[in-house]
């Protein structure tokens, strides 16, 4: 392994890189450098000392584009400690790549996105990019962008001041392998102009854990079809709805806090308003001073449990759908009904509402 070092051993990043071996390490010294910078290597850790800023003046496409085509791909990247500044498509852009980890780096003023995955690929040993402790700002679009097929993790990132979503998925059926994953873990969402986290166009399989996401211009999270958990996470005052899943299956959505937003807390739906089997678990959630419903459910077969459903605008827990188990919720103070039974088969069995003593049975 060898260390390289910028502009010690070369004037440019970009010089740097291109003589790189795989195994070695490229270290930029503090600076600003006006570059945008190709990466096709394969092994190869590229870490600025504190204060290495790549400025694109507002003229260069991206800071760092990892991978160029599926005949020049690179693997094994790591993109760490950068100030990434004023830039049109993208401060990273991971293209061609099957490793690739994105880490402690600032992102901001971007005219695009933050952070691209753009895999036209589906890797036959699989993919997966790791992107943790990101301060993401002031970008024009999305704060991390996906339509990567494979594994990504999304962990401890900050996203703030984004003109559409915090963190976009939009895969399409035509590349999604066997088994696409994506983790979304602890990061702080605020003010986006759409979404906090959103996967419209094609099925989301993975976790949402313990992510905080404040003021939306439309849901904290909104997805669309697949197999997923949403636990512990924290969304407050959206413009929509604090977690809307239209159609999932066979999904756990647990200890979410969702309050203050302009439509529901949670609202589980069903596409054309036609209710779809769910069996999904819906459980130790809060919903408070939501401005629609606590807990909306348009789908049948689920286990709303133990939940926690006051001060609602209109119902605590409304369920337009059938044959759901309704099981030992506390639902009070609710503008309309605590609990609004709209369906058919569904079985409510130990509830409690402000009228009852919760310790009794």
């Amino acid at each position: 392994m060898s260390i390289i070092v910028v502009p010690r051993d070369f004037p440019t990043i970009q010089a740097a890189i291109t003589a790189a071996q795989p195994g070695d390490l490229v270290l930029i010294k503090k600076g600003t450098y006006h570059e945008s910078v190709n990466v096709f290597n394969r092994g190869l850790a590229i870490i600025g000392e504190r204060g290495a800023t790549l400025d694109g003046n507002h003229l260069l496409p991206f800071g760092f584009r990892v991978g160029q085509s599926s005949a020049n791909l690179a693997s094994g990247i790591e993109i760490k400690g950068f100030t990434i500044q004023n830039y049109i498509q993208s401060g990273i852009s991971i293209e061609f790549c099957d490793f690739a980890y994105c880490l402690e780096n600032v992102i901001r003023n971007i005219k695009n996105d933050g952070i691209f995955i753009n895999q036209s690929v589906v890797f036959t040993n699989g993919a997966t990019h790791l992107f943790k402790k990101n301060k993401i700002t002031n970008i024009g679009q999305n704060g991390i962008n996906i339509t990567d097929p494979n594994i990504n993790v999304m962990i401890q990132n900050e996203i703030k001041d984004v003109g559409k979503n915090g963190i976009n998925i939009n895969v399409t059926q035509s590349t999604i392998p066997a088994n696409p994953f994506n983790s979304i873990i602890q990061n702080k969402i605020q003010k986006a102009g759409q979404n906090g986290i959103v996967s419209a166009e094609q099925a989301f399989s993975g976790l949402i854990l313990q992510n905080e996401i404040q003021h939306t211009g439309s849901d904290g999270i909104s997805l669309n079809n697949g197999t997923m958990s949403i636990i512990e996470n924290n969304i407050t005052r959206s413009k929509g709805n604090g977690i809307k899943v239209n159609n999932p299956f066979s999904s756990l959505y647990q200890l979410n806090i969702s309050f203050w937003n302009a439509e529901s807390g949670i609202s589980i739906i069903s596409p054309a308003n036609v209710p779809t089997q769910g069996f999904n678990y819906i459980e130790e959630n809060r919903t408070s001073n939501n401005e629609k419903d606590g807990i909306h459910v348009n789908q049948n077969n689920n286990f709303i449990i133990r939940n926690r459903a006051n001060e609602n605008d209109n119902d605590g827990i409304a369920l337009d759908s059938n044959d759901n188990e309704v099981v030992e919720n506390f639902a009070c103070n609710n503008g309309n009904q605590d609990i609004e039974n709209n369906g058919t088969g569904n079985s409510l069995f130990r509830n409690k509402d402000c009228e009852q003593d919760e310790s009794s049975s």
